[in-house]
C-alpha cells in the first residue's frame, strides 16, 4: 500500500462528511418553502399558501425517496444498501416533519422564544410591530439552525461507514488513516454549523442581536455562567458584539456595492454608524466594569433589528436621528472602511450572495436537475423521473 493510498483513505471520512451535509442541507430551501407557504394560509390566510405548501411537500417527498435516500445507502457497501437506505429515510421524514411541526406550532402561538435558544427570542417590541415579518425571519433562523441536527447525523454517517465499508474490506494501514480522518472529522463537526451563523449575511446579524437582547435580560449569575473569560464582566458579550460590529461593516459595505458606492447611502450609513458604537462601547472603561450592556445601546441594537425586519421610511428616519448617521453637512457621522476586506476575499462573499439569490430563486429548477442527475446514475427510472420534472 502506497503513500497515495493512505492519504485517500484519511481524506476518504471528510469526503464522506462533507457529501453527506450537503445532500441533507438541500432539504433546507424545501423546508423553508413549505413552511412559509403554510405561513402565508394560517397566518395571512392567501389563499394559494395550502396548494403550494402541499406542491413543497410532494417535492421533498421525492427528492427524499428517489434522489437523498438511495444516494446517502451508496455510499456503504452493497450489502448495507437496504438499512442504509431505510435509515436515511426514516431521518429525513422525522426531520421534516419535526421541523413543519415546530414552525407551525410557534407561528400560530406567538414567536418570541424556542425553548431556551436565545438565538431565536425576538424582542417583544420587534416581534408586536410586524408579527408575520418576524415569523418569516424566525423560519429562517430555526431551519439554519437546524444544521446542528444534520452534522450529527452526517458524523453518524462516517461512523457507520467504518463498520460497513472500512473495516475487514481495507488494508489495516487504510483502516489506521480512516480512523485519524475520523477523528478530525469528529473534533470538527461542531463548528461547522456556526460558520453558517457567522456568515455576515442579515440572518446571522439578527440571529445574533436576539443572543445578546436575551442574555442580556437574564440575571447577572446567567451571564457569569456563559462568560467566556472569567476576568471579564462582559465575557459573555464581547466576542459576539464585536462579531455583530463586524457583520456591520460588511453588510454596509455590500449595501454601497448594490447601490454604486454613494457616499450618503443611508442604508450602509446606519449600518456603519451602529458598528462604530458598539466598537465605542466594547473599548470604553464601562465595558470592562459591569456585564449588563447599557439600556441605550441595547434600544439602538432593537431598533436596528426591528428596522432590518420590517423597516419603513418613518422608522429610518427615526433611526438616522436617534443613531445622528449623518453629521450637519449631510456626510456620514462614519465614513466607509476602504480596508475592511481584500479584494479576494469581497469577491468571494459577493458571488456567494449571488449564488444564494439565485439558489432561492430556483430552487425548483436545481431540483429537477438534480433528478436528472439520479436517472443518469441509475437511481431513478424513466416515469419517476417525469414526475418529479413535471
Amino acid at each position: 500500500m502506497n503513500l497515495t493510498q493512505i492519504v485517500l483513505a484519511a481524506a476518504l471520512p471528510v469526503g464522506v462528511w462533507l457529501a453527506t451535509i450537503v445532500i441533507l442541507a438541500l432539504q433546507i430551501p424545501y423546508l423553508v418553502f413549505i413552511e412559509l407557504r403554510t405561513i402565508s394560509t394560517f397566518v395571512e390566510n392567501k389563499s394559494n399558501g395550502s396548494m403550494l405548501a402541499v406542491f413543497g411537500i410532494a417535492l421533498l417527498a421525492s427528492y427524499d425517496y428517489a434522489i437523498a435516500a438511495p444516494v446517502l445507502a451508496r455510499m456503504h457497501h452493497s450489502v448495507a444498501h437496504g438499512v442504509a437506505e431505510m435509515c436515511a429515510l426514516v431521518f429525513l421524514a422525522l426531520y421534516g416533519i419535526g421541523g413543519l411541526a415546530f414552525t407551525f406550532h410557534y407561528s400560530i402561538s406567538g414567536v418570541v422564544q424556542f425553548g431556551r435558544s436565545t438565538l431565536l427570542m425576538f424582542p417583544k417590541v420587534v416581534y408586536g410591530r410586524d408579527k408575520i415579518a418576524v415569523t418569516r425571519w424566525w423560519i429562517k433562523i430555526f431551519n439554519a439552525t437546524g444544521l446542528i441536527l444534520l452534522t450529527v447525523f452526517s458524523l453518524l454517517n462516517v461512523w457507520i461507514f467504518l463498520f460497513t465499508s472500512v473495516l475487514g474490506r481495507m488494508h489495516q494501514y487504510a483502516v489506521l488513516a480512516y480512523m485519524v480522518g475520523l477523528g478530525v472529522v469528529t473534533i470538527a463537526f461542531r463548528s461547522l454549523w456556526k460558520v453558517v451563523l457567522r456568515y455576515p449575511t442579515r440572518l446571522s446579524l439578527i440571529a445574533g442581536l436576539n443572543r445578546i437582547i436575551a442574555r442580556n435580560a437574564q440575571s447577572a449569575e446567567f451571564r457569569r455562567a456563559r462568560s467566556e473569560r472569567s476576568h471579564d464582566p462582559l465575557g459573555w458579550a464581547r466576542s459576539d458584539l464585536i462579531r455583530i460590529s463586524r457583520i456591520l461593516d460588511v453588510l454596509a459595505a455590500r449595501d454601497d456595492r448594490r447601490v454604486g458606492g454613494s457616499a450618503n447611502n443611508p442604508t450602509s450609513a446606519i449600518y456603519r454608524a451602529m458598528a462604530h458604537d458598539v466598537r465605542q462601547y466594547c473599548g470604553s472603561p464601562g465595558s470592562a466594569a459591569d456585564s449588563t450592556v447599557p439600556a441605550r445601546l441595547i434600544t439602538k441594537l432593537r431598533d436596528v433589528e426591528g428596522w432590518i425586519i420590517a423597516g419603513n421610511a418613518g422608522q429610518q428616519k427615526q433611526l438616522i436621528r436617534k443613531l445622528d448617521v449623518f453629521l450637519a453637512d449631510g456626510t456620514p457621522r462614519v465614513p466607509p472602511n476602504g480596508r475592511l476586506m481584500s479584494v479576494g476575499v469581497t469577491t468571494a462573499f459577493r458571488f456567494f450572495d449571488v449564488f444564494l439569490e439565485w439558489v432561492q430563486k430556483r430552487w425548483q429548477a436545481i431540483a429537477v436537475v438534480l433528478a436528472v442527475i439520479a436517472f443518469l446514475f441509475g437511481v431513478l427510472d424513466l416515469q419517476t423521473l417525469l414526475g418529479i420534472a413535471t
